[in-house]
């Protein structure tokens, strides 16, 4: 139960930046793989928030949640935007070379050595029924549960959210009833690495920031997205708690070395028997 818990806890940041990268995909079939670099970005903006400023790991939150909008709106307007067509490969390139470009300009400024941060959210624990629940893992997870209520009113209630669907299930007839898809586009990119800020700046209340520790977060949030089914925002967050189950389950009863193996198991497990994902009636399945 310790394990469960705790997976679940970690889980629900897995699931909050694989929403984004999800979201990114339904609306623009992109496969982004900078997406673990707006995570990076976002924990050093925490780290330089709290050092900086001696603002609380959390409140940093209303700073790179805005920042890192804009910067995915900038990506997608002035990069991605162009290459939207039927060739994945040049999407696919750049998207590659902004997750290398990001990396190096942080080791650059710098330098390669671990940020962490020394808060008494990492060092509490709350005794439930003898099973600790670590504070800043609670505190973050609250976050990741909150804003995955609010994109899912946001997706269904506003009309916004209702364009971007729209967009998602048929662009020419979206096109046709007024509603400008670049203009989506933008929104829908920069929402994904908003996603992305959030979580990592509640990540960095109790995890290390370095210039590649996005790979391991991307490489999760794809198996997240693989197992809702492409294109299912909520179904990665759901998706985001189970592997973090995994992952504990794992450490706990095979070994701490083996966490991410499983994961790694369960992805081509999931593209051989279920390429769809678990939580999708179709291909394709919508935000």
């Amino acid at each position: 139960m310790q394990s469960i818990i705790s997976g679940i806890l970690i889980g629900g940041i897995y699931g909050l930046v694989s929403m984004g990268l999800s979201l990114i995909f339904g609306v623009m079939r992109i496969v982004n793989f900078a997406h673990g670099e707006l995570v990076m970005l976002a924990m050093y903006g925490t780290f330089f928030g709290v050092t900086l400023l001696s603002m609380d790991p959390f409140l940093t939150i209303v700073l790179t949640a805005p920042l890192l909008f804009l910067i995915g709106v900038a990506i997608q307007k002035y990069f991605v935007q162009s290459l939207i067509g039927p060739n994945d490969t040049p999407q696919l390139l750049l998207t590659v070379g902004i997750s290398l470009l990001l990396q190096n300009i942080v080791l650059i400024l710098f330098t390669a050595d671990h940020r962490s941060l020394f808060t008494d959210y990492a060092i509490v624990y709350y005794n439930v029924g003898g099973i600790s629940i670590n504070k800043a893992q609670l505190y973050a997870f609250i976050v990741a549960l909150l804003c995955s209520a609010a994109m899912s009113l946001f997706l269904t209630r506003t009309d916004m959210g209702k364009a971007l669907r729209a967009t998602v299930n048929d662009l020419e007839m979206a096109e046709l009833v007024g509603i400008d898809t670049k203009k989506i586009y933008m929104i829908a990119f920069g929402i994904g690495a908003m996603l992305a800020g959030i979580g990592g700046s509640a990540l960095m209340s109790y995890y290390p920031a370095n210039p590649t520790v996005g790979h391991q977060f991307l490489v999760i949030a794809f198996v997240s997205v693989v197992m809702a089914g492409m294109g299912n925002a909520l179904g990665a967050f759901i998706s985001g708690m189970i592997i973090g189950v995994i992952q504990q389950l794992t450490a706990t009863y095979i070994a701490v070395d083996m966490q991410n193996v499983a994961i790694f198991v369960l992805f081509i497990l999931l593209l051989v028997f279920r390429p769809n994902g678990i939580f999708s009636r179709k291909a394709g399945a919508r935000i």
